[in-house]
């Protein structure tokens, strides 16, 4: 079984008034590998990443930052779950420098907040058999959440405590009750593939044709008629009589027949009979 390590990232700024082309698929669908997005944010800016759909089971939520970054993660009906309160100097249900997860429940919904400092590992296995791990880390810049399985709509933010660029990674699973479940493979690509071709050296039409046409003929004609000439004779001139010449009429026989059997028949046996035995 593979273990996929979250460090997946490409390099796209947003101001995310809208979902970070986040595809979630449908209510049966499931990630075969690790769906991502990136953010540049500004210190003290909040950027919105996207609204997780209900329904979704074994969610991953991993963050890799550059400077730290933190999670922020709100309810459908505007409860923050997860979030660094600066004020206060601490999290709404975050592991702050502690090095384990700290696990919490909201609306039949068990969470797992592995944020600022918690080096804890979490691996599970999903329905295809595929093994995910999620990596925890002792610094301020790597945090992740999960989710055993989505009732309502929540909305995923990034809040830059500094200045950074920080990479999200997310998967889920497909629910049990599901009879097919569908497979995402990836995140939509931000620009196409492959890349369009470049703009043409001139806008305008080339005045002169490309090739340019010869000044002679490529081939000049050959100076002779064509070879071999006709010949104004036929080879064997018609004969004036058959050929070969008819055979001569058959010669007579050259004996008549006889009137009389030849040899003569004979008067008597030959061999003689034998004599009366004695």
């Amino acid at each position: 079984m593979n273990t996929f390590l979250f460090i997946l990232s490409f390099w796209i700024s947003y101001s995310f008034a809208e979902d970070a082309n986040v595809g979630w698929g449908s209510n049966c669908s499931y990630t075969s590998e690790p769906q991502t997005a990136t953010q540049t944010v500004a210190q003290g800016e909040t950027l919105f990443v996207t609204t997780i759909e209900a329904g979704k089971d074994k969610v991953f939520i991993d963050l890799s930052a550059t400077a730290d970054l933190d999670t922020k993660l709100v309810a459908a009906d505007g409860t923050i779950l997860i979030v660094y309160d600066d004020a206060t100097g601490g999290w709404t249900h975050g592991s702050y420098q502690l090095s384990t997860a700290i696990p919490f429940a909201y609306h039949g919904m068990g969470f797992l907040s592995c944020v600022d400092r918690c080096n804890e590992d979490l691996t599970l296995e999903y329905h295809d058999g595929s093994t995910f791990t999620l990596e925890g880390d002792s610094s301020y810049s790597d945090e992740w959440v999960y989710i055993n399985s989505t009732t309502e709509e929540l909305t995923l933010y990034v809040v830059g405590y500094a200045a950074g660029t920080g990479t999200i990674e997310w998967l889920w699973d497909c629910p049990a009750e599901c009879n097919y479940c569908v497979a995402v493979t990836s995140s939509p690509s931000s620009v196409p593939i492959p890349a369009p071709t470049p703009l043409p050296s001139s806008h305008f039409p080339s005045s002169v044709p490309i090739p340019q046409p010869t000044r002679y003929p490529t081939h000049m004609p050959t100076p002779f008629d064509h070879t071999p000439r006709p010949t104004f004779a036929s080879t064997h001139r018609p004969t004036t009589k058959p050929s070969p010449v008819p055979s001569p009429q058959p010669s007579k026989p050259t004996q008549t027949p006889t009137s009389i059997p030849y040899p003569a028949p004979t008067l008597a046996p030959i061999p003689s009979p034998s004599p009366v035995p004695s």
